[in-house]
């Protein structure tokens, strides 16, 4: 059996994590859907992209997580011979009737990259080659004051080339894996079935 003093232990280390839990929960804003602008009506103005309702180096991540919800993930990919990027990953959220994965990369510095360090959840090597490392809820609450560099979404359901044309118009340079539309700061990247949506 446990003693007084091993309880009281055990006591205080729920209480304690009891009120972490807590305090990130109230940190993170609760999502709500106000009227969000559809991604084909995304603009650039100044030089400064808006999708969304979401202006590239000005929102931050917890006006992002207003409108794709609270479920999202921090990871670092590690890429051979490229940028390590440090994204965070919507991976389903709903817009208009239009079911996407979003990804954003946000405005770092070396501060809040040792923090990433120090909170690191789970390290994998993907069938790629390429490294993933993914960070802990603690990490993800750190970093939602900070400003959306870019972003990028994936619809769930592939869109047609005829779609795409119909939704954002026709694009202002085509090749055979890229539509760029440098006035909404757009590049759509086409691979098969899939598209990427690039906004920065």
């Amino acid at each position: 059996m446990l003693d007084f003093k091993e309880s009281k232990i055990i006591l205080l280390v729920f209480v304690v994590s009891g009120i972490a839990f807590w305090s990130m929960y109230f940190l993170i804003p609760k999502p709500h859907i106000p009227n969000i602008p559809m991604p084909w009506e995304a603009t650039k103005t100044n030089n400064i992209v808006q999708v969304f309702g979401l202006k590239m180096g000005h929102s931050t991540l917890k006006n992002a997580m207003q409108i794709f919800g609270t479920e999202a993930e921090v990871a670092l990919f590690k890429g051979k011979n490229k940028d390590n990027t440090i994204e965070v990953y919507f991976k389903g959220t709903k817009i208009g009737g239009l079911s996407i994965s979003a990804i954003l990369a946000l405005e770092l510095d070396e501060r809040d990259l040792i923090m990433l360090n120090q909170n690191i959840e789970n390290h994998e090597v993907l069938p790629s080659g390429n490294e993933k490392v993914e960070f802990n809820y603690f990490a993800l609450n750190q970093l939602i004051d900070k400003k959306i560099k870019n972003l990028s979404f994936i619809p769930r359901a592939s869109l047609s080339e005829k779609v795409i044309l119909q939704r954002f118009g026709e694009p202002q340079i085509k090749t055979k894996t890229n539509w760029i539309y440098p006035n909404q700061g757009l590049n759509i990247v086409r691979d098969g079935e899939l598209s990427i949506f690039e906004y920065k």
